[in-house]
């Protein structure tokens, strides 16, 4: 009887998991409660959208790990300590656009005004999230005499579709 109650007691051993997104931008994290306490905390990178407990060990099958859906990546976490990361690969943008706005950059046929239509262009047919916005939005930002200088140093650079994961 004594040894049923142990076992019985050892399972009972909740715990709470919260992916805390913090404003948004910064303090994203991992919070463990049991009970009312605090017990760790482990900083994320980006927004958490899913946190999925799972048991991938056969020799310890009481001891969970954690995956956690945090931007275009996966984390795992076991005793609350990084152990792997998995990024979802980034997609090509729409070849025709693509190729229309590489061709642009690569013969530097166009003047600033051309590429920025086509630039605009792009944006009103690819959604916002899709292309890399440090570039996008560190162009459309500039001042007019710095566009130039900005087109030569993303010339080599390919538009890239970047994947979110938002459930598990």
């Amino acid at each position: 009887m004594y040894r049923f109650e142990r076992l019985i007691w050892r399972w009972c051993d909740y715990k709470v998991i919260i992916g805390d997104i913090g404003t948004v931008k910064y303090n994203m994290s991992l919070k463990v409660f049991k009970g009312l306490t605090l017990i760790g905390e482990s900083v994320l990178t980006d927004v958490p959208s899913a946190v999925v407990p799972f048991i991938n060990e056969l020799m310890q099958p009481t001891l969970p790990s954690i995956a956690i859906a945090s931007g275009p990546s996966v984390l795992i976490y076991k005793n609350l300590k990084p152990f792997y990361k998995f990024n979802v690969p980034t997609l090509d943008v729409d070849v025709r656009l693509k190729m229309k706005h590489g061709h642009m950059l690569r013969h530097h046929r166009s003047t600033q005004r051309n590429f920025l239509r086509c630039f605009i262009e792009t944006y009103r047919k690819v959604e916002y999230k899709w292309i890399n916005t440090k570039i996008a939005q560190t162009f459309l930002l500039s001042k007019e005499e710095e566009r130039d200088e900005l087109i030569e140093r993303y010339r080599g650079k390919k538009l890239l579709r970047k994947t979110m994961i938002t459930c598990m």
